[in-house]
């Protein structure tokens, strides 16, 4: 399915020099991903116009 949410940076830091680990705050979106899927990232009124894909590796959706 398409989805089209913002999120918030929520950490992000380097686990060597060629990856790192980015945790975003989007509740629609981690109830509907699993890991092993990827998401289609861009950054708004950036010059780059393609979207970058990232794994996703684990979902933790909030309880309330």
């Amino acid at each position: 399915m398409k989805y089209i949410v913002e999120a918030e940076v929520y950490k992000n830091c380097a686990l060597n020099d060629n990856i790192c680990l980015m945790e975003v705050i989007a509740p629609e979106l981690a109830a509907a991903a699993e890991p092993g899927q990827f998401v289609n990232v861009t950054i708004p009124n950036s010059p780059n116009l393609l979207r970058r894909p990232f794994g996703v590796a684990d979902v933790c959706v909030p309880r309330g």
